[in-house]
């Protein structure tokens, strides 16, 4: 398999496993997130799973975090990733907890 299939079928995998998870947390009441934050090699990153819902624990995102995020600097970049990523699956206000 060449390197364009392969990245074509991982996309395609990536977007139907998305829509399922959308899917899954559209059905439920209520659901907890939770983020993490780390540097690797002077690139910072952000992971976001669902610990908590009726099904099982879900990976959210893994995103790259553009900035700093050691302590003492704004946190409205976080927010603003955060908001962005709850968006993405459709989580509002009344479905956090």
């Amino acid at each position: 398999m060449c390197r364009k299939t392969f990245g074509s079928r991982l996309d395609e995998n990536f977007q139907h496993m998305q829509q399922n998870l959308k899917t899954d947390l559209a059905e439920v009441k209520y659901v907890c997130t939770t983020a993490d934050i780390w540097s690797v090699n002077r690139k910072s990153y952000m992971g976001m799973t669902a610990v908590h819902y009726i099904k099982d624990e879900a990976e959210l995102a893994c995103r790259r975090f553009l900035g700093s995020h050691s302590y003492g600097v704004s946190y409205q970049p976080i927010a603003e990733l955060i908001s962005s990523i709850h968006s993405s699956y459709g989580l509002t206000v009344d479905k956090k907890y």
